[in-house]
């Protein structure tokens, strides 16, 4: 099923959706980072780096579906003062 994630910019208060990431694990090493990209859907993850790329040095969090004080603080449908970055369509 997956879990679905969402990157926001606390300092442009706009959020992206990532839609839903399948294996999304913290890795300690090259090896285990090597594995993880095998298992990554590259759509989504060029989503995150493509945000991360337009508001570098932005205050940027990472936050999935069951985060409910981040959802309820950064998802445009709980946050009137968020917007929904839809550019990348």
């Amino acid at each position: 099923m997956g879990t679905l994630y969402y990157v926001a910019c606390r300092d442009c208060k706009v959020t992206r959706e990532l839609d839903k990431f399948y294996d999304l694990t913290p890795v300690e090493n090259k090896k285990e980072a090597i594995e993880l990209s095998e298992r990554l859907d590259t759509y989504r993850a060029s989503l995150l780096v493509s945000f991360m790329a337009e508001h570098s040095g932005h205050n940027c969090t990472v936050f999935s579906e069951h985060s409910e004080k981040l959802v309820n603080e950064l998802d445009p449908d709980f946050n009137d003062e968020m917007k929904l970055d839809g550019n990348y369509w």
